[in-house]
């Protein structure tokens, strides 16, 4: 199993990065190598996906499996020879977000020989991913906290 754990800050209340994670027109912004996301239909929490990884087009379904607004997000689904699961615990600081991101994906049949280079490549992945998703919700923040290089 490849599994990865990563936090960072966000500056930004936690309903606003609650809001983005859980809007999923935002997915394909913060996800880069998202090339198709959208709802199955009639199914508010399952979604169909599309990513390229490692040159190599790969769907499948994801389904929401918990949703606690505004502080866990967690997903699981197929993703091509493996099976993936994610989780995103969110806890204010202030008027900050410290978010966590776990996430793993389980290979089977003979991807299970690479699990090494599965988890370098789900870590670099998943920080590029949650350095955009840092970006984005900062910058679609609509309460933005004055430095204190800007007041003087």
């Amino acid at each position: 199993m490849a599994a990865v754990s990563l936090s960072t800050i966000i500056d930004a209340d936690i309903e606003h990065t609650f809001g983005v994670l859980a809007d999923w027109r935002f997915n394909k912004v913060w996800e880069r190598e998202l090339v198709e996301y959208e709802p199955v239909a009639g199914e508010e929490r399952r979604f169909r996906w599309v990513r390229i990884v490692g040159g190599r087009r790969t769907e499948g379904i994801l389904e929401v499996t918990a949703l606690e607004p505004p502080h866990r997000i967690e997903m699981a689904g197929p993703a091509g020879d493996m099976a993936f699961r994610s989780e995103i615990t969110l806890r204010a600081q202030g008027e900050r977000t410290r978010v966590v991101a776990e996430v793993a994906l389980v290979p089977r049949g003979l991807a299970r020989l690479f699990d090494a280079m599965i988890e370098r490549q789900l870590r670099r992945q998943a920080t590029g991913n949650l350095q955009v998703l840092k970006a984005l919700v900062e910058a679609t923040s609509l309460v933005r906290r004055p430095s204190l290089r800007s007041i003087g």
